[in-house]
């Protein structure tokens, strides 16, 4: 009889602990706590779509159609996709009703860690690696349609020579290499935590000394500070930390135990080699090791873009017009668009003599462009998955 009493009192003091826990499934942004369902209109249909790469995607007239969309009883501009949560903009080659020949586009991205990084508790930032996801690369959209016009749309930006300023020499461009090998989290006696702490994520295999060599071609010639980031975690042991870029320290650490550094490091572009080597040894024996996670290096690099087909950029704008000049973008006459997500527009580039011209109008703060061979990276999709919440 006592024992029965003991296991009862167990189980209730077990559900009181639970019921003070916070929900798992609420995430909470600023001072809203979100469920992730607050977007969808019960009383819609939708439409789902995978995404597992970024780039251009393209859903045509007839895969609509096949799919089960009125998309003959709807005009274009009615048309909406979200992606978690938000209403993305979307271009369209009609804004009426759509015929064969008729598509609707997106700038798509895989799925990274924007909802993974609620797992984490208290410090959403503590990720070991904020680009790859737990669970899955691929996103999930979600396409309908609303009774109104759907103004979050993709504006035709007119490519204006008349009065354009000289040509931008250069951009700052990100080089980012990645890791994912294996999967790392604090494990002390043998036992690992049920939470998600920091450190926690994809890096690459633990290794007592590593070179990375970091491409960085065509590096402007000017004196402007390179800026970059290596995200690292290391076993339980002494540690004795050396990295080096080009033969150069650039971080020394001696500490004991598991840790995730994020260090972050500055250069001059002058000062640069065409391709970096970054060397990262533990100097404290064989069994003092590192798995990198991220590298990045932001550089100041000219617009030759090597036979690229597809980049993506930002640009600082200061209220007045841009004109870039862009020789050796793949395929010489292509149909090639700018895009800029923050900005939504979509601008045609103009060939003069196998260089690419755009003349941006002004604008200011930090956006986003995106500039795609349409021919050689357009996406079709070509299933749509039909489902009602």
């Amino acid at each position: 009889m006592k024992a029965q009493r003991l296991l009862t009192l167990f189980y209730l003091i077990t559900i009181l602990l639970w019921a003070v826990k916070p929900l798992a499934a609420q995430m909470v942004v600023g001072q809203d706590t979100l469920y992730g369902n607050e977007w969808i209109d019960y009383s819609k249909t939708y439409w789902k779509i995978k995404v597992a790469n970024d780039g251009l995607y393209r859903i045509d007239y007839a895969t609509m159609q096949q799919a089960g969309l009125p998309i003959d009883q709807i005009n274009g501009n009615q048309l909406q996709l979200f992606r978690l949560g938000h209403n993305i903009p979307i271009i369209l080659t009609t804004s009426g009703i759509m015929s064969p020949g008729d598509y609707l586009e997106f700038i798509g991205r895989k799925n990274r860690t924007e909802l993974d990084r609620f797992l984490f508790e208290p410090d959403t930032t503590s990720l070991l690696h904020p680009d790859y996801s737990f669970i899955t690369d691929t996103s999930t959209y979600y396409l309908t349609w609303q009774n109104g016009i759907n103004t979050n749309l993709f504006k035709k930006q007119p490519n204006n020579f008349t009065n354009a300023p000289n040509p931008e020499e250069w951009y700052l461009h990100t080089e980012n290499i990645q890791f994912t090998n294996r999967h790392y989290q604090f494990v002390k006696d043998d036992v690992a935590e049920s939470t998600y702490d920091e450190g926690e994520g994809f890096a690459g295999n633990l290794l007592n000394s590593q070179f990375i060599t970091i491409p960085t071609s065509n590096i402007a010639p000017i004196s402007y500070p390179v800026t970059g980031n290596i995200r690292l975690v290391c076993n339980t042991t002494d540690h004795q930390l050396d990295i080096q870029l080009n033969g150069s320290s650039i971080h020394t650490e001696i500490f004991y135990g598991f840790k995730y550094l994020e260090i972050p490091f500055q250069k001059n572009a002058d000062e640069l080699p065409a391709t970096q080597t970054l060397t990262i040894t533990g100097l404290s024996g064989s069994s003092d090791r590192y798995a990198v996670s991220s590298l990045e290096l932001t550089y100041p690099r000219t617009f030759d873009l090597a036979n690229t087909s597809k980049i993506t950029f930002p640009l600082e704008g200061d209220g007045n017009a841009r004109h870039l000049s862009i020789p050796y973008f793949k395929n010489s006459g292509d149909d090639v668009s700018l895009f800029s997500t923050t900005l939504e527009w979509v601008m045609d580039g103009t060939w003069i003599n196998d260089t690419l011209h755009f003349v941006i109008p002004s604008f200011s703060g930090k956006h986003s462009f995106s500039l795609i061979n349409r021919a050689l990276e357009i996406q079709n999709i070509d299933n749509l998955n039909k489902i009602n919440f």
